[in-house]
């Protein structure tokens, strides 16, 4: 039988901090990478959560629009979603727009939900912009699908 090293606790005490700390900082750099934003046009899947101007909703022609790549090391100021037809939605909503409904379904990642105010035709583009609490802001652009009120 071979004699354990006694040293192997001594160095072990040694390289536990530093692994921690790369671990941490490892940890810290995939919070608040910068991802690109993306969006996903899901159009009208049934839901409800916005209504006219900035009023709860209560039928089921919401456009759904998932975000993803969202900072996470900074919180989010507010959402901002525009279509070139005129059709602007925000939130916080303000006494000018109608609402947009924001529901986080992952980290990094929100669901938003408009009420169409028209019919939007297949091909609409829509510009979403977050601007986050630091001042800082990004935007992506989509196409959607019909839209009917």
């Amino acid at each position: 039988m071979v004699a354990p090293d006694r040293r192997i606790p001594m160095i072990a005490s040694r390289i536990w901090p530093v692994v921690l700390l790369t671990l941490v900082m490892t940890m810290a750099s995939c919070t608040s990478a910068s991802f690109p934003l993306e969006a996903v046009f899901l159009g009208q899947d049934g839901a409800g959560y916005a209504g006219e101007a900035c009023q709860r909703g209560t039928s089921p022609d919401n456009i759904h629009i998932r975000l993803s790549g969202i900072r996470m090391d900074v919180a989010v100021a507010g959402y901002r979603v525009e279509d070139h037809l005129g059709g602007v939605w925000v939130w916080p909503c303000n006494s000018y727009n109608w609402m947009a409904v924001p529901l986080p379904s992952a980290p990094g990642q929100v669901d938003l939900y408009l009420k169409p105010w028209r019919e939007a035709p297949a091909g609409t583009t829509y510009t979403v912009m977050v601007q986050y609490a630091d001042g800082t802001k990004e935007e992506v652009s989509i196409r959607g699908s019909l839209v009917r009120p």
